[in-house]
């Protein structure tokens, strides 16, 4: 294997400051697209299971090394050249302390709504939905085919509507949740695992008067430690949705819901354990124009 002083200066930079909770998929794709110059196949996994087994913070999967290689020694010029450069920023303290001390919370109680209820006032009548019980257990259901599998008891659901019922992971593989059939983003999640709900609610709080343009809808008790927030950015420039998430972001958000097909907890459906009882996963708050919405549906 090569050895580090003989990489260019961006892969030599990139290999020296390992990627972030949460990045990791990012960083595997970057760092493969620069080495695919320099080395087959083989020995690019060689190369990122090493720094992989360096992180500390988790133990990364194999396969997961060998999807990002696949892509990128699969990707063409277009391809490359749509690769993310860009970063979320690392969180302020001091922003989030300010937040925290200038913003009063939203008001928190549970709304008698369950998942049947909120679906019809979340996406329209012939859109097409992608929920699921596990991770690995679901599908994409027209929402009529929704209403009738019990979404209420489901725990997952993507934020935004399908474009077709089955699509192509980015390294080939047919499935029914992926980028490729994902539709345009809807809404955008914004969850922190970090402080107390009155301290989420209050950042969440501070996000939603943070532009006129940017929304916040609902926000749900994941059943854990965090509360996740359901902003609506349906017709928003993608750069200004961005602009807008990397504040939250900077807040402490998790990165992670930016990717458009991310499963995020369904608004009032249930989350399983196996070491806890069933909770339901709560709508904590709604907009007036929601509420009013599903009281008609009732």
């Amino acid at each position: 294997m090569a050895k580090l002083h003989q990489y260019p200066p961006a892969l030599r930079a990139l290999l020296a400051a390992p990627p972030r909770q949460g990045e990791g998929h990012r960083w595997f794709y970057r760092v493969a697209l620069l080495v695919r110059r320099h080395h087959p196949a083989d020995l690019c996994f060689q190369l990122l299971r090493a720094c992989a087994d360096r992180f500390g913070d988790r133990i990364v999967p194999s396969d997961e090394i060998w999807k990002s290689i696949n892509k990128a020694y699969a990707a063409t010029r277009p391809d490359t050249a749509a690769a993310p450069t860009w970063k979320w920023p690392e969180p302020s303290q001091d922003a989030i302390e300010k937040v925290l001390t200038t913003t009063a919370p939203l008001p928190l109680d549970p709304l008698p709504i369950d998942a049947g209820r909120a679906l019809p006032a979340l996406f329209s009548h012939g859109e097409l939905i992608c929920m699921g019980m596990t991770q690995s257990d679901g599908g994409t259901y027209s929402l009529a085919e929704a209403q009738g599998l019990a979404p209420w008891h489901h725990q997952f659901v993507v934020p935004s509507p399908m474009t077709s019922r089955d699509g192509r992971t980015q390294t080939g593989t047919p499935a029914w949740r992926s980028l490729a059939n994902t539709g345009a983003r809807r809404y955008l999640i914004v969850e922190n695992d970090n402080g107390t709900h009155d301290q989420q609610a209050r950042i969440l709080k501070y996000l939603d008067n943070l532009t006129p343009s940017i929304r916040l809808t609902i926000v749900v008790d994941s059943a854990g430690k965090s509360l996740h927030g359901w902003f609506d950015v349906r017709a928003i420039p993608e750069p200004c949705t961005r602009a807008f998430f990397s504040v939250a972001v900077l807040l402490g958000a998790d990165p992670h819901t930016w990717a458009a097909c991310q499963w995020v907890r369904m608004p009032g459906g249930t989350r399983y354990r196996p070491d806890a009882e069933p909770r339901k996963q709560e709508i904590m708050w709604a907009r007036d124009d929601f509420q009013q919405q599903v009281l008609g549906i009732l």
